[in-house]
């Protein structure tokens, strides 16, 4: 996959790539998942793994250390009362004199003072290291913050967290809470029209009675003329029923399928072909239901947000945090 000039979503396809995709596809399809929620799951494994951050980035998305940023400002803005929380702040150093980048921003006033606390995130795959807190302490002094807070998926290192200790840094971890896999049955109910009454427009004809015959719907055929193949019954009630579905017309009902020129038809006891003007057909509401047992995959439900130091342990509703822009 690639960023193509456009600044749109390209990619390569290699065949047998491609081919190994699909077969992973159809195998979660056997299983009793659909298209949708298949791919859901394999989008979901890119972002939290952040494999296409790169390209997700050169197209105008969120990679996935920002989104973690945004998780840790979209918390402290629940929790603000009355504070001002801003993510991907800008702030000029005092002794600097330079922009500094702060990850989120947290400002507010107490009787007759401004107070500024700053957060550094560090979306790692290992513990913080000591130089990343030295570093966030030097950009603490230069902006002038009251408190700087640190936060990491995995922890810190005992260096990083002696010298957090010594500059009054506040370290935190953040960490999803998912649901276990779970095994439930999978119900899809349809409802199709189903033809009740079935009748005929057909010239007159003194024959046998056609009610002494069965007629099954793969017996009867109808032809266009001598050159197509016939068209078999059932066929062309799928057909008439397709257009039920795409009308969304009321269950139940009466549809009237004209055929102009007509189809020819040899009735069962005749020796003739006899014209078909039109098929009318009563339809019925049926419901067909198919059941299948699949395991769900975990859901994100919460996250939980640990003062290192303190001890302390918060958690947050995933459905509560609010959206970041």
């Amino acid at each position: 996959m690639y960023v193509n000039a456009e600044k749109k979503l390209s990619c390569v396809l290699d065949m047998e790539v491609w081919g190994e995709f699909n077969n992973y596809l159809n195998e979660l399809s056997g299983r009793g998942y659909n298209a949708r929620e298949a791919m859901d799951a394999v989008g979901t494994i890119a972002l939290e793994r952040g494999l296409f951050d790169d390209v997700f980035q050169g197209i105008g998305l969120n990679p996935k250390w920002k989104r973690f940023e945004k998780i840790v400002a979209g918390i402290h803005m629940l929790t603000a009362e009355g504070a001002e929380v801003k993510f991907d702040d800008e702030i000029v150093g005092r002794r600097t004199g330079r922009p500094r980048q702060i990850d989120v921003s947290i400002r507010f006033k107490q009787t007759y003072y401004d107070y500024l606390a700053i957060i550094e995130c560090k979306d790692y795959d290992s513990k913080v290291p000591i130089e990343k807190v030295e570093a966030f302490r030097t950009k603490i002094e230069d902006v002038g913050a009251m408190k700087g807070i640190m936060v990491s998926p995995k922890g810190f290192q005992e260096g990083a967290i002696k010298t957090a200790e010594a500059h009054n840094i506040e370290l935190f971890t953040l960490t999803e809470i998912k649901s276990d896999w779970t095994r439930t049955i999978k119900a899809d109910v349809w409802e199709l029209p189903f033809p009740a009454h079935i009748e005929f427009d057909y010239p007159f004809f003194d024959a046998t009675d056609l009610s002494e015959h069965e007629i099954r719907m793969g017996d009867l055929l109808f032809y266009t003329d001598q050159l197509t193949p016939p068209i078999p019954l059932n066929q062309l009630l799928r057909e008439i029923s397709k257009w039920v579905v795409s009308k969304g017309i009321a269950l139940p009902c009466k549809v009237e399928a004209p055929y102009d020129p007509p189809l020819l038809t040899q009735f069962p006891g005749t020796t003739f072909f006899t014209p078909i003007y039109a098929i009318i057909v009563t339809f019925e509401n049926s419901k067909f239901a198919f059941g299948r047992e699949i395991d769900v995959p975990p859901k994100l439900e919460k996250y939980v947000y640990s003062d290192i130091a303190k001890h302390r342990v918060h958690e947050i509703p995933a459905k509560d945090l609010p959206p970041i822009d």
